[in-house]
């Protein structure tokens, strides 16, 4: 996928971007390039889509330094097909820096695709064999004898934010329980919401979410101090 469009501004500065043609509906499209900026020290550069019906604003974002290459990698999926589309990269504050792109690829898969690549992964990278002996309580090992196995626990860490709003609200938690088996807080471990005034502490809240997430067996990421 080579550049195939460039907006410049009134300033001079360029916005690279794609065109995209015969965008269908049941596809899931993955995209990639590696982004360079000049003007600026660092910036987030955010990719969007536009098509005849509908602006994704927001599809893909890295945060670009200046002097190196940034690689940026997103996705998007369609409500309605497409005949021509325009795939653009920019500053997502809206001043002008030069953005530069290289080895860009779109690729298109099915759900059908996904969820084989998807089990493949689970059976070479997630799934491991195991030997089971089965034995009396004197030692003798038992032959032709039937076992069942059943999951209670995930070692692969899944989780999402979770606030203070989750406390005492039962449907949210119980969806949130059954999904993840980790968890960070959004604000309640950070300093200005435990030490509001200097000098006077409130860990309620916080203590109140640890006690949560520890009775379900789910771990929590502490925040930096700041």
């Amino acid at each position: 996928m080579r550049p195939a469009i460039f907006g410049e501004t009134a300033t001079g500065f360029y916005t690279p971007g794609f065109l995209l043609k015969n965008l269908t509906v049941g596809n899931f499209y993955c995209f990639s390039t590696w982004i360079k900026i000049q003007g600026a020290n660092s910036a987030l550069i955010r990719a969007s889509l536009k098509t005849e019906y509908r602006t994704y604003n927001c599809i893909g974002i890295v945060l670009a330094k200046n002097g190196c290459w940034s690689f940026l990698k997103g996705g998007f999926v369609l409500d309605s097909p497409s005949n021509l589309a325009l795939l653009i990269f920019q500053n997502s504050n809206d001043k002008d820096i030069d953005i530069t792109i290289d080895s860009s690829s779109l690729q298109p898969f099915t759900d059908q695709e996904w969820r084989f690549n998807q089990q493949f992964m689970i059976n070479t990278q997630r799934k491991r064999a195991v030997t089971i002996h089965v034995s009396d309580q004197q030692g003798n090992r038992l032959q032709g004898a039937a076992i069942t196995i059943n999951q209670v626990s995930k070692d692969f860490p899944f989780g999402s934010a979770i606030a203070h709003t989750i406390l005492g609200n039962l449907p949210y938690q119980n969806w949130f329980v059954e999904r993840f088996n980790a968890t960070v807080f959004e604000n309640e471990l950070k300093w200005y919401a435990t030490e509001p005034d200097k000098g006077k502490t409130n860990y309620t809240l916080a203590d109140q979410m640890l006690e949560f997430v520890r009775a379900h067996q789910i771990i929590a990421r502490g925040h930096n101090i700041f």
